[in-house]
């Protein structure tokens, strides 16, 4: 196949996506990933890091619409700063 035909094939059933579609489909997988860094932050006891990004995953869930994990992300935050409290972490 030419790198032109392969292209249009490309084009014809990749790229014609609307633009909501795309900007959810992204922000769904830059929080899936903030989430998990801020666990692992959160397990090596860098706590106002994991604090930040627990909260930055969840206003991207929130933004949109999707309320469970955003109510998820959260509760995370929550717990870390009930942490942060308890200990006296500053």
């Amino acid at each position: 196949m030419r790198d032109e035909e392969f292209m249009s094939y490309i084009e014809s059933n990749f790229l014609k996506a609307d633009e909501k579609a795309v900007k959810i489909e992204i922000l769904e997988t830059v929080s899936l990933l903030k989430h998990e860094l801020a666990h692992y932050r959160l397990d090596n006891n860098e706590l106002d890091k994991a604090e930040k990004l627990f909260n930055e995953a969840a206003e991207e869930r929130r933004e949109i619409g999707d309320y469970r994990n955003y109510l998820a992300g959260r509760g995370w935050a929550l717990r870390v700063e009930a942490i942060k409290g308890s200990f006296g972490w500053r």
